[in-house]
């Protein structure tokens, strides 16, 4: 067998992703304890399960806590939807507070 093959870090932003590998966003599996699994695994950076926009804007304590991350974990990107744009950068704003 010959060497495993380096891929080049990622840079998103001032947010360098070494090495390159995500975990992806995945309804009812990216809880806590799968973004923390995967990141022991090699994952660096991983989101959260999609989250309604108006319930973050709103700080519902439920989304609040989908978003929550461990200590141990990598860098987490919060995964939103919805369909008013104010509620969705209202979303946004709480996410990047967190």
């Amino acid at each position: 067998m010959g060497e495993a093959r380096s891929l080049p870090a990622l840079e998103v932003g001032g947010l360098r992703i070494d090495p390159p590998l995500l975990l992806a966003p995945m309804a009812g599996y990216t809880d806590r304890a799968m973004r923390s699994v995967c990141s022991m695994k090699g994952a660096a950076l991983a989101y959260t399960e999609v989250v309604q926009s108006v319930a973050i804007a709103r700080r519902i304590p439920v989304a609040m806590h989908m978003l929550t991350r461990s200590p141990d974990e990598v860098p987490l990107v919060g995964h939103i939807y919805g369909s008013d744009p104010e509620s969705m950068a209202a979303a946004a704003r709480v996410i990047a507070e967190a």
